[in-house]
């Protein structure tokens, strides 16, 4: 009996191969075959042979080379094809966020839909669904849909990250994965936000060329923080690593779903951050985030508590806004402790807080008095800006594709599911 070893062993490898060909393509945007060539340690006629394949699938297309004064001649350039696209959808306490993007992480649509805090999974999803529809309506023919990614708060638990835990959304294991991929035919899959938003930044951001970041984001709903180190996220044992929400920075303060009291995300919210800021004329207009407390503490805080709060005397912003900054480089310092960061990014609320005192925060994150023991690290803002968490939704749309384009498209699946082309 002849044995077919060796053609499995060639087609597995050249299903490899194009994966991480279209992984440069992806995460590069736009270069040259040359730059792909070194990029992945293979062969020049290879790099040739697997963008050919790539571009017969539909996934990139060459065009002329850049003008250079290098002798020979140049090397054409390649990028993605503008009509594969990834849904990114970001659910939050306001509502939901629906793009589209195309493999490179480019957003060539996308709306916002306000929706209250108690809207179910289920519903949502259909929302979600409807959303998709009208940017298929409003898009040009022929695109195709592979894949849907979510940046959900709250946490994200089972081993393949099916379910969603969120007191800010009132959801409580919930499948919303599973609820749209049933309301729009696409396979979808979820993650927390911040895991979504430290990883896109290290793709495309302030990030990339760090190893060692820790993230920390400030939104209506409450806190999020992620870490990298050593270039890989942490999640722990059920995905909650490093989650600084919930790390005490008032003892004896607001009590938080989590049964603790001080928690981070209640102790310092984007209520606090803007109306404070508003007072004082630091933001060019008050957002109605600061007019109204839609906070953690206000939300969703447990209903019945005869536990005392420590009050808090009346204080004027400024010296609200310095409780705040004491609050926060509370949880700064842990985290450089704990993770030893050479870049800390600030996003959401967080990053006007960092704008109104840039030097009190860096001085949290100096552990030691020795010059020579002094902890480097940097403090900076998100470089993808306020797309930061749907970009990083959308790599995660993509995420099917780029690990086997060869069965997603060209319909040899090494699994079940296949792109969605919209009839």
């Amino acid at each position: 009996m002849t044995s077919t070893r060796p053609a499995a062993n060639a087609d597995g490898m050249r299903r490899h191969n194009l994966a991480a060909v279209l992984e440069i393509i992806h995460r590069r945007r736009q270069l040259s075959r040359t730059e792909i060539t070194r990029a992945s340690g293979l062969s020049r006629s290879s790099i040739k042979g697997l963008v050919a394949e790539l571009e017969t699938l539909g996934l990139c297309f060459e065009s002329e080379p850049q003008a250079s004064n290098r002798s020979g001649r140049p090397s054409p350039m390649v990028q993605p094809r503008p009509d594969v696209l990834s849904v990114a959808v970001m659910r939050d306490a306001n509502g939901i966020t629906v793009a589209l993007a195309t493999l490179g992480a480019k957003i060539v649509w996308r709306r916002a839909v306000p929706l209250p805090r108690n809207v179910s999974a289920r519903d949502t999803a259909d929302i979600v669904a409807t959303t998709i529809a009208e940017a298929l309506a409003e898009l040009p023919a022929g695109v195709v849909l592979v894949g849907i990614g979510v940046a959900t708060p709250g946490f994200v638990t089972g081993e393949n990250h099916e379910y969603v835990s969120a007191s800010s959304l009132g959801w409580d294991a919930e499948p919303f994965a599973h609820y749209l991929t049933e309301a729009t035919g696409i396979p979808a899959e979820t993650r927390y936000d911040g895991h979504l938003g430290v990883l896109a930044e290290s793709i495309w951001g302030a990030g990339l060329d760090r190893k060692n970041v820790v993230y920390f984001y400030g939104g209506p709903g409450g806190i999020g923080t992620a870490v990298l180190v050593g270039g890989h996220l942490l999640t722990g044992n059920t995905g909650i690593a490093a989650s600084f929400a919930h790390a005490t920075v008032r003892p004896g303060g607001g009590r938080c779903w989590c049964g603790a009291r001080g928690c981070f995300q209640v102790e310092v919210t984007q209520y606090d951050i803007l109306s404070a800021l508003g007072e004082i004329g630091a933001l060019p207009e008050l957002p109605p985030e600061a007019v109204e407390d839609r906070s953690p503490r206000t939300v969703y805080a447990p209903p019945h508590d005869d536990d005392p709060v420590l009050p808090e005397p009346p204080q004027s912003p400024h010296e609200r806004l310095e409780s705040y900054l004491a609050r926060t480089g509370a949880a700064l310092r842990a985290a450089v402790i704990a993770y030893d960061p050479e870049l800390i990014l600030f996003d959401g609320f967080f990053s006007h807080l960092l704008a109104y005192d840039a030097d009190t925060l860096a001085g949290y994150c100096v552990i030691s008095s020795f010059d020579t023991m002094r902890q480097q690290v940097e403090l900076g803002t998100p470089a993808l800006g306020p797309d930061l968490l749907l970009l990083g939704a959308a790599d995660l749309g993509f995420r099917r594709l780029l690990a086997d384009p060869l069965g997603v498209i060209g319909g040899q699946p090494a699994g079940a599911d296949t792109a969605v082309r919209p009839e």
